[in-house]
């Protein structure tokens, strides 16, 4: 009788897998953002911050609401304005709109208190590359 019930319960757990499987392969199709996150990441760690960036917006044209998305297109933007000092195109727009990306993650409602304190960290570490020192200080201070 043991047995009978075993191999009932491993079917299910089996049955389970495969439709876990399934849904996942499924999302992939249906969620088209989490494939440009997943290619902003990939670009992100190869430090081509640019390209990253650009995925991060396609992702966000998918799903303007993906806070890993906006999470993402805020540090890749900054990097690449840490990283490129010579491009000096737009440069003060480009950090004007860079640290928008943060405040606008910030005043989220829905941030836990760990993910506001790691966007006000970043925040402050894009305002002290500004040299904006007080600026920088205090978003280190709220995070």
């Amino acid at each position: 009788m043991n047995r009978a019930y075993r191999n009932i319960a491993l079917r299910l757990v089996l049955l389970v897998v495969v439709s876990i499987a399934g849904v996942s392969a499924a999302t992939a199709q249906y969620f088209p953002e989490r494939r440009l996150v997943r290619e902003g990441n990939k670009q992100f760690e190869r430090r081509n911050f640019r390209s990253a960036l650009n995925r991060y917006e396609e992702a966000l044209e998918h799903d303007s609401l993906s806070y890993e998305a906006q999470y993402n297109r805020a540090n890749a933007s900054a990097q690449y304005l840490i990283n490129n000092p010579s491009d000096t195109t737009r440069r003060t727009e480009r950090w004007r709109l860079s640290n928008a990306y943060y405040e606008t993650l910030v005043a989220d409602s829905l941030l836990s208190d760990v993910e506001r304190a790691e966007v006000l960290r970043n925040l402050g570490e894009s305002l002290f590359a500004q040299q904006q020192y007080e600026a920088a200080l205090n978003s280190f201070r709220e995070s």
